[in-house]
């Protein structure tokens, strides 16, 4: 799969979810920031790689409440590979830069982004939980 099916199938997870009803861009950037910090605890590389995934997802969030899909994604933009860069791109509403960004920080820890992001979506897909104030809060189970 590409990114695109991806990109839907996310966007269509979050629907379901009441994401995009409940919640805003402002809750969404937050929980990417909260997902980056996730990448820097990682202790293997499959979770870093999942959680690379997971800031994916909330890009993707984030990007709908502006115009619903990536028209243009330049996943090789040469933009600095760090973690910083992803944040303060999402800070400045500057989502495809934000993606683009965390391309070539997967690509420079020498992951596949797509297999990141497919992790990702194959962690949430079947994911359960609440909305609270603007914020999907997972009901946890043992295996997460």
């Amino acid at each position: 799969m590409n990114f695109l099916s991806y990109q839907e199938k996310i966007q269509e997870w979050a629907k379901q979810k009441g994401i995009y009803e409940l919640s805003d861009e402002a809750h969404q950037q937050a929980k990417a920031l909260e997902e980056i910090g996730e990448i820097l605890t990682a202790k293997t590389a499959a979770e870093e790689m999942l959680e690379i995934g997971d800031v994916m997802v909330t890009i993707i969030n984030c990007y709908y409440f502006r115009r619903g899909n990536f028209a243009v994604l330049s996943l090789g933009d040469s933009v600095e590979m760090t973690l910083s860069r992803v944040a303060s791109n999402i800070l400045r509403q500057d989502y495809n830069r934000a993606a683009a960004a965390l391309y070539n920080y997967t690509e420079e820890k020498g992951y596949d982004f797509i297999e990141c992001l497919e992790g990702a979506y194959n962690k949430i897909q079947n994911r359960t939980g609440v909305m609270v104030d603007g914020m999907f809060v997972k009901q946890e189970t043992n295996d997460e």
